[in-house]
């Protein structure tokens, strides 16, 4: 329970109080829930990034930097997703992929920080809340 209250004052003195208290137990639930799924993505030993829709990485997780060999996030956050493969060709077919099917499987080469290359197997999935668009 949140409570917030404040004094009722009558010539300088305080003769009550007036307050409202909240309920927390649906908002700490769900905090929990979220709390666990990042727990997960973060844990996973797939190689997980987000992208925003202009494709520029958002979000990657620990499995990522290793294997594209980066010691921060901070340093692969921002970069566009074609950064990361040898060939921007194929890169772009993904994007292309997931703005016309929200979906891509298969193979790409990527390139690692040092410039190294390795073959990856890469399922991209477009991600989107539909709640954002009910109320517009």
């Amino acid at each position: 329970m949140l409570t917030y209250s404040h004094p009722i004052l009558r010539e300088n003195n305080v003769v009550g109080t007036r307050g409202i208290g909240i309920d927390m137990t649906d908002l700490r639930q769900a905090q929990q829930r979220l709390w666990v799924k990042d727990s997960a993505v973060d844990s996973s030993i797939n190689a997980i990034a987000l992208a925003d829709l202009e494709a520029n990485l958002t979000y990657v997780n620990p499995s990522f930097l290793k294997l594209w060999e980066y010691e921060r996030s901070q340093e692969v956050l921002g970069k566009h997703f074609t950064e990361l493969w040898t060939c921007v060709e194929d890169a772009e077919e993904v994007n292309r992929a997931l703005a016309t099917k929200g979906w891509w499987i298969g193979e790409l080469v990527a390139k690692k920080k040092d410039g190294s290359v390795f073959n990856a197997h890469v399922s991209a999935t477009m991600v989107s809340d539909q709640r954002a668009n009910c109320c517009a």
